[in-house]
């Protein structure tokens, strides 16, 4: 589910977004270029 976009400036930027979702479902975020590189990863415990 893609729940935003944002830009960085000089390398550096802020995101933050309230999404309703089931919480025990989530297993991770991913943030990825215009392209659809991925550039950054994580897994949730």
């Amino acid at each position: 589910m893609a729940v935003g976009a944002f830009e960085l400036h000089n390398g550096t930027g802020q995101w933050a977004r309230t999404i309703r979702a089931n919480i025990g479902r989530l297993r991770g975020a991913k943030l990825v270029t215009s392209t659809g590189s991925t550039v950054a990863s994580a897994t949730f415990a």
